[in-house]
C-alpha cells in the first residue's frame, strides 16, 4: 500500500467519528480521492473492498462497500454488500435498514446493470423482514377490516412523494384521484406519506440518495388537477415515525375504505395498511415487478418467465400482479416557441434527451452513440439537470456546440415540440417524457429495456445502442419512413393516454381478486 493510501486511511478513520453529525466532511476527503490520479479506479475499488472486509465494525464495513459501490457499480460487490446487511439485520435498527433498503432500491434504478434477479431478491427479502419487524409493533392496529364493515364510497390513495404536476408519479398520483373522483364517483384521499428515500435512520453512506420534500405544500387541504379538487393530506418529513404511523393507521380503521391505491412501491405505512385493507400498488415502472411490501402489485405488460420465477423466489404468486397499461396524463402545451426563440439551430436535425437523472443515464456508451451519429448531421437537446457537459465535451470533442442544454423546463412539451426524434439512453426511467413525445408524432428511438421501451413497443426499439446508429440514419435519410413513424407515434400516444379506461380495468380486476 502506497504513503498517499495509508495518509488517506488515516483521515477517514479519523473523521469518521464526526461523520453521523456532518457527513459532509468525511464524503469531501472520499471525494478528493476518487477523483485523484493516485490509483486507477480499479485499485481505488479494491481498496475500499478490502477496507469493508477487514473492518470489524459493521457500520464502518457499510460505508466502505458504500463507496465501493460508487465506483464502478459492480453487480459482484452490490451482491456482498447486500449479504453484509442481511447477515446483520436482526441487531439493525428498524430505520436504518429502511434507509439501506432505499439506498439499493435506488441503485438498481439508476444503474441497469446492477438490475438482476439475484440482487432484486436480496433487497426484496431486506424490505419483507423490515416490514414485519414494524408489524410487530402495531399488532394492536392490524386487524384486517371485513368488506361490509368498509366504506364503499370511500377510496384512500397514498403516495411515498409528491411534488409538482411537472413531476410524473405526482402527475399519476392526481389522474388516479381525478378517476376515481369523477368516473368511479368515490370520496378519495390523497396522502403523501414522505418516505421516498427517507433520511430517517441515516447511517454514513457515500453519495447517499435522498428524496426530495416540498415544505410549502404541508398545510394544503385541497390539490387541484384538471379543475378537479382532490383533499389532500401531507406528512411532516420525518416518515417513518413510529408514533405518526400509529396515528395514521388509527385514522385508516376510522375512515375504513373500501380499498387502498399506491402510487409507486409504496414506504412502511402502505405495507401495514394493506394487512387492515386490500392495497394495490400501482407500478411506476411498466417494465417489470417492483420491489414492494404491499401484496398486489400492477404491471404494464404479461408476466414473463423471470416475472414467474421471481415471484415464486420471494413466495408471492403470479395472482398478485394485475397486468394492463399504464394509462398516462400529461401536461398540454402552454406556448407555442420557435428553435430561434430558445437559441436552437433552425436547419438541422435535433435529438430530444428528457430526463431529470441525466447525469446517470446519460453513459460514456450513449456519448459514444451520439457521435457516431452526429456525421448525419444530428445535434441533441437537453432537457432537464445535467452537469456533465463540459466533460462529454472534452472526451467527444466533435460534439463540441451540438449538445444544447436547456436544462429544467416548466412544460417538457413546449421544447419537445422543437425536435425531430426523442433518444433515450439505457435507462428504466423516462416513461412520461415518451408519451409526450409520441403525443406530438416525434418518434422515439430505444432500447427494448426499461419503461420507455415497453411504453412505445417494437416498432420503436432498437437493439442496442449500435444498432441505433442506423435507425437514426434511416429516419434522417428516408422521408416515408420517419412520415409512417411519426402516425404510428400518435396512434400510440392514443393508446397509452387512455389512462381512464385501463385504470377502471385493473380496479375491476383487483376487486375480484380481493372481494
Amino acid at each position: 500500500m502506497s504513503n498517499h493510501n495509508y495518509e488517506f486511511i488515516n483521515r477517514i478513520k479519523e473523521e469518521y467519528p464526526n461523520a453521523k453529525k456532518n457527513p459532509k466532511a468525511l464524503n469531501n476527503i472520499v471525494s478528493d480521492y476518487l477523483a485523484s490520479e493516485a490509483d486507477t479506479l480499479p485499485e481505488k475499488e479494491q481498496l475500499f473492498e478490502k477496507l469493508a472486509i477487514e473492518e470489524s465494525d459493521i457500520e464502518k464495513k457499510i460505508y466502505f462497500y458504500s463507496v465501493a459501490i460508487s465506483i464502478n457499480h459492480s453487480i459482484r460487490i452490490l451482491d456482498k454488500f447486500l449479504d453484509l446487511v442481511w447477515n446483520n439485520r436482526e441487531n439493525t435498527n428498524l430505520d436504518t435498514l429502511n434507509f439501506l433498503y432505499w439506498q439499493f432500491a435506488v441503485d438498481i434504478f439508476l444503474y441497469p446493470e446492477l438490475n438482476s434477479m439475484n440482487i432484486k431478491v436480496k433487497i426484496w427479502n431486506i424490505l419483507t423482514f423490515n416490514v414485519h419487524r414494524y408489524e410487530s409493533l402495531f399488532d394492536d392496529l392490524l386487524t384486517p377490516i371485513p368488506k361490509s364493515e368498509r366504506d364503499n364510497g370511500f377510496v384512500l390513495v397514498l403516495t411515498d412523494q409528491f411534488l409538482s404536476f411537472q413531476h410524473g408519479p405526482s402527475k399519476t398520483a392526481a389522474d388516479r384521484c381525478k378517476i376515481l373522483i369523477e368516473s368511479l364517483k368515490k370520496k378519495v384521499l390523497l396522502v403523501n406519506t414522505a418516505e421516498m428515500l427517507s433520511q430517517v435512520g441515516r447511517i454514513p453512506f457515500f453519495d447517499a440518495s435522498y428524496g426530495n420534500y416540498d415544505e410549502e405544500l404541508i398545510n394544503l387541504e385541497y390539490i387541484e388537477w384538471k379543475s378537479c379538487k382532490i383533499p389532500y393530506f401531507q406528512c411532516e418529513n420525518v416518515m417513518p415515525d413510529i408514533e405518526v404511523i400509529r396515528t395514521l393507521l388509527s385514522m385508516v380503521r376510522r375512515m375504513r375504505p373500501i380499498y387502498v391505491i399506491s402510487i409507486g412501491t409504496g414506504g412502511i405505512l402502505d405495507s401495514l395498511i394493506a394487512n387492515i385493507i386490500p392495497t394495490l400498488s400501482i407500478g411506476l415502472m411498466p417494465s417489470g415487478l417492483s420491489i414492494t411490501g404491499i401484496p398486489f402489485q400492477t404491471l404494464s405488460r404479461p408476466l414473463n418467465d423471470d416475472d414467474k420465477t421471481l415471484l415464486k423466489q420471494i413466495n408471492r404468486t403470479e395472482n398478485s400482479v394485475i397486468t394492463g397499461t399504464f394509462g398516462s396524463s400529461i401536461l398540454q402545451k402552454t406556448e407555442h416557441l420557435t428553435r430561434e426563440d430558445v437559441g436552437l439551430p433552425s436547419d438541422t436535425w435535433l435529438a430530444a434527451l428528457v430526463g431529470g437523472r441525466l447525469d446517470y443515464e446519460l453513459s460514456s456508451d450513449f456519448w459514444d452513440m451520439a457521435e457516431a451519429s452526429s456525421q448525419f448531421g444530428l445535434e441533441y437537446v437537453i432537457l432537464g439537470t445535467y452537469t456533465m457537459l463540459e466533460s462529454v465535451e472534452s472526451a467527444h470533442p466533435s460534439l463540441k456546440g451540438k449538445i444544447h442544454n436547456l436544462g429544467f423546463v416548466m412544460n417538457t412539451l413546449n421544447y419537445l415540440d422543437l425536435c425531430d426524434i426523442y433518444l433515450n439512453p439505457i435507462r428504466l426511467g423516462g416513461g412520461t417524457s415518451c408519451v409526450e413525445a409520441l403525443s406530438l408524432g416525434i418518434p422515439v428511438i430505444t432500447t427494448p429495456y426499461g419503461d420507455v421501451g415497453v411504453n412505445v413497443g417494437e416498432s420503436f426499439q432498437a437493439e442496442s445502442y449500435e444498432a441505433m446508429i442506423s435507425l437514426i440514419h434511416r429516419y434522417i435519410t428516408d422521408f416515408d419512413f420517419y412520415t409512417s413513424q411519426s402516425l404510428a407515434a400518435k396512434k400510440r400516444s392514443d393508446e397509452l393516454l387512455n389512462a381512464e379506461n385501463s385504470f377502471v380495468k385493473i380496479i375491476d380486476e383487483f376487486s375480484k381478486r380481493t372481494f
